[in-house]
């Protein structure tokens, strides 16, 4: 059995350094392994992603700066 966002941890990993590069500092959205957007604050992700699907698992990560 697989960790619940397992897939969507895989994915920020694989697109990570291009994150860093495009978007220094924000935060992530990936949902069903798929990106959804970049926000400015969790807060932002958090209501796109109720917004769109729900209260239902989904993956929000801060992107590096470095």
């Amino acid at each position: 059995m697989t960790q619940p966002l397992q897939e969507e941890f895989k994915v920020f990993q694989q697109m990570e350094n291009e994150l860093k590069a495009a978007h220094p500092g924000k935060y992530v959205l990936i949902k069903d392994s798929k990106l959804i957007g970049t926000y400015n604050s969790p807060s932002e992700a958090i209501s796109e992603a109720y917004s769109r699907f729900g209260n239902v698992p989904f993956f929000i990560k801060q992107i590096a700066t470095q």
